[in-house]
């Protein structure tokens, strides 16, 4: 509404997406990665990683056969592609998981994430980017850096300062409510009908919300997959389309219609979605709610 109003000028978004790029998303992915990543998580996390990076490029490949049947430009395919390959695994994904299920399981959540981190910032970046241009400074972004220096404060157990500790802790706080804030000015461009318009953009959401993830639980309980493997698997998957698929047309120049409208359908039905899947995942695998 704020936006609609004109009352918050337009580099709003650019503001937030760089607080939360450059400061508040690092902070949670150094904190969680320093306090919880030992030389024995480290060695048991392995098949967790192997796991992650087999969904991403079976999920990245049914993405391109999925993106041909609701797009026929390029530029629209490309962001069906990226969108079913990745879902919204960091501003919504980690303070999900943070409140439900502790700083211990988010760890888990994070490092099973590490091939999605490493597909968004190689391919994806490739893929949404219509100069079909990519370079290694794309690797070096700070969430990244912040992820790969928790694990070696983690592993070498560096004592830090408590005014960093604390500063860090503060900051890390604040990713999920700026991250809401920051989904609602990007979407705030649009207007409702314009966002709920199109029979596939609510196809492609229940795709992306219940289809992906109800087949991922089906194939990971039929090859045995530990229980906490398969949760972390099912809950990132279940995930609604995440802003990339906005944010990235929008800097190009090019028309984001497209993505904001499977964005906002995906958020909207993902608060039925979401505790519906959680639920299924708990009461199958047995575990604790």
């Amino acid at each position: 509404m704020l936006r609609r109003s004109a009352r918050l000028p337009d580099q709003t978004g650019l503001v937030l997406s760089r607080l939360e790029v450059l400061l508040f998303l690092p902070a949670l992915c150094f904190n969680t990665m320093a306090k919880n990543f030992r030389v024995q998580v480290f060695r048991d996390q392995g098949p967790m990683i192997l796991t992650g990076f087999l969904v991403v490029a079976v999920t990245y490949g049914l993405a391109r056969l999925l993106a041909g049947r609701f797009a026929h430009d390029p530029v629209s395919r490309d962001v069906y592609v990226y969108s079913f390959t990745v879902p919204n695994l960091g501003y919504l994904g980690y303070p999900l998981v943070l409140a439900l299920f502790g700083e211990t399981t988010l760890f888990r959540y994070m490092v099973y994430a590490i091939p999605y981190q490493l597909f968004i910032y190689t391919v994806g970046i490739y893929i949404l980017n219509p100069a079909r241009t990519f370079t290694f400074k794309s690797i070096l972004n700070p969430s990244m850096v912040a992820l790969f220096a928790g694990i070696v404060v983690g592993l070498l157990r560096v004592p830090l300062p408590a005014v960093v500790t604390d500063t860090l802790n503060l900051a890390a706080q604040c990713m999920a409510p700026v991250a809401m804030l920051l989904t609602g000015f990007v979407l705030g461009a649009f207007t409702p009908c314009k966002l709920l318009s199109g029979l596939r953009s609510h196809i492609a959401a229940w795709i992306r919300l219940a289809v992906i993830p109800l087949a991922a639980l089906a194939v990971l309980r039929l090859v045995g997959a530990d229980p906490e493997t398969t949760l972390l698997a099912v809950l990132l998957l279940a995930m609604p389309f995440g802003l990339n698929g906005v944010i990235f047309p929008q800097a190009h120049g090019k028309d984001s219609t497209e993505g904001a409208q499977i964005c906002f359908v995906s958020h909207l039905y993902s608060l039925i979605s979401l505790p519906l899947m959680i639920a299924l995942l708990l009461a199958v695998l047995k575990l604790p709610g």
